[in-house]
């Protein structure tokens, strides 16, 4: 399992946007009761994304990022694939589901879903 990347406006550009593959970043805040890509659910993300790149985003202490990509919920889990947006989900109980449905459909990751 690779280690997971801390996002910040400073490696923004060239390790999402300029980055080949799959990126899945999940915006969020300390405050927040279920951190998505750590754990059991880092596991099994790593396991369903392949060779996808797992990564965070502190909103509070980097809300350019946040109001870039206009999210107002946390978290929220942002798909990249070769730099473009391809796919979000948000809020922890979504997480859930999407990686029931993942899992069960053994489709991977990043080939989307729906905010």
């Amino acid at each position: 399992m690779s280690p997971q990347r801390q996002f910040h406006p400073g490696n923004w550009e060239e390790s999402v946007l300029q980055a080949r593959g799959t990126i899945l970043v999940d915006f969020r805040g300390p405050w927040c009761s279920v951190p998505v890509l750590s754990g059991d659910w880092y596991a099994r993300l790593v396991a369903a994304a392949g060779e996808a790149v797992l990564g965070t985003v502190n909103a509070q202490d980097h809300p350019e990022l946040a109001l870039r990509y206009r999210i107002i919920d946390l978290p929220t889990l942002i798909w990249f694939q070769d730099g473009r947006v391809t796919g979000a989900c948000l809020g922890p109980d979504r997480y859930r589901r999407l990686m029931d449905l993942l899992l069960a459909s053994g489709r991977g990751a990043h080939q989307g879903s729906s905010r």
